[in-house]
């Protein structure tokens, strides 16, 4: 498991951010047609401005804590990032 200060420095790595919020914004085209009304706003959003800053931090703190991409760091699979990313979106749409 990662220390905190390792699990601070890949959150704050842009490439990570980049590839959590590229993440998001699949997850988002997908439930712009699939999702219940509160998933289709949220995605609506996402799409039109972008995560938003708290999103993407919570996002990524979520992501070091996941013990396959926290240890793998940036080298982490995109198919292993959708996967939190997509598991964490209902309880984005849930908080607001």
């Amino acid at each position: 498991m990662a220390t905190y200060l390792e699990r601070f420095e890949l959150a704050s790595n842009e490439n990570f951010r980049k590839k959590t919020a590229m993440a998001a914004r699949i997850r988002a085209v997908e439930l712009s047609k699939t999702g219940t009304n509160g998933e289709r706003a949220w995605a609506a959003r996402v799409l039109r401005q972008g995560l938003t800053g708290a999103e993407l931090d919570y996002l990524t703190i979520l992501l070091t804590a996941n013990p396959a991409v926290g240890s793998a760091g940036e080298a982490a699979p995109d198919g292993d990032i959708q996967f939190v990313v997509n598991a964490t979106i209902p309880e984005l749409v849930s908080i607001g």
